[in-house]
Parts: C-alpha cells; structure tokens; sequence
C-alpha cells in the first residue's frame, strides 16, 4: 500500500513539473525581449506607401497613367494594361518586395541585437496574435 501512494505521489510530481515546463516555454527575459521587438515593429512597420513612392520613379510608366492604374486597383478593379505596363508593374512589385526583405532582414539584425533568436521571435509572435490568453501575459509583463 505504501509502496503504491509512494508511486503515485512520484508520478504525481513528475507530472505536474512537465505541465509546468510546457506552460513555462519561454523565460521571462525572452518575454520581455519579444515585446520590446513587437513594439519596435510596430512603431517602424515596413511602409508599403514609401516603398511604391520611392520606387515608382524607376519604372517606365508615364505618372498620370501610374495613377490611373493605382486608382483602379484601389477601387477593386482591374485595369487593362500594356505588356509594357504588365512588365514595369511586376518590376516594381519585384522591388517592393526587395525593400520588405531588407525590412525583415533589419528586424532580424535587431531582434538578434536585442538577445533574442528571430526564430523564436516568430514563434512567440504567432502565439502572441493567436492566444488572446497568452497575449494578455506578455501584455502584464509590459505594465510591470
């Protein structure tokens, strides 16, 4: 008898130290990394604005017909357009797309800065937006 409540009280224990190792996943200090990050892209999110402004001017498509392209998508349909438009229009979406990979590759350079891996950045940042529980966690570490 004593034998079998001893066992219990043991997987019992080993029990309850493995729940609390999955609850537990990140340290505090990772926490508290990734929330300082989370700010700092979202007070300096990739601006999708600045990145067409910017590049607009290296394509070859006449700036009144650029608007009326824009102006079209912007109102949900679909403009028709050259083969030359067609071809400038993907070379800015290629350079669009350049400039938000360097955006992410900052972000990397600053999360690794900052003494967290990117990966587990990503990783509690999907957490982060999908557990509105775990979301309110981080967000009291915040107000401490």
């Amino acid at each position: 008898m004593k034998i079998k409540l001893f066992y219990m009280l043991f997987f019992t224990i080993l029990t309850s130290n493995a729940i609390a190792q999955v609850k537990e996943k990140y340290s505090q200090k990772e926490l508290q990394t990734f929330l300082k990050v989370y700010k700092h892209s979202i007070d300096k999110p990739f601006d999708i604005v600045k990145s067409m402004q910017n590049n607009a001017s290296k394509i070859n498509i006449p700036e009144a017909r650029f608007s009326e392209i824009l102006q079209a998508q912007f109102a949900g349909n679909t403009p028709s357009l050259t083969d030359i438009e067609t071809k400038e229009m993907s070379k800015l979406k290629m350079m669009m797309e350049e400039d938000e990979l360097v955006y992410t590759e900052n972000l990397k350079k600053y999360t690794i800065a900052q003494g967290l891996i990117y990966s587990k950045y990503k990783e509690i940042e999907k957490q982060y937006n999908s557990d509105l529980k775990f979301q309110r966690k981080i967000n009291r570490l915040n107000q401490k």
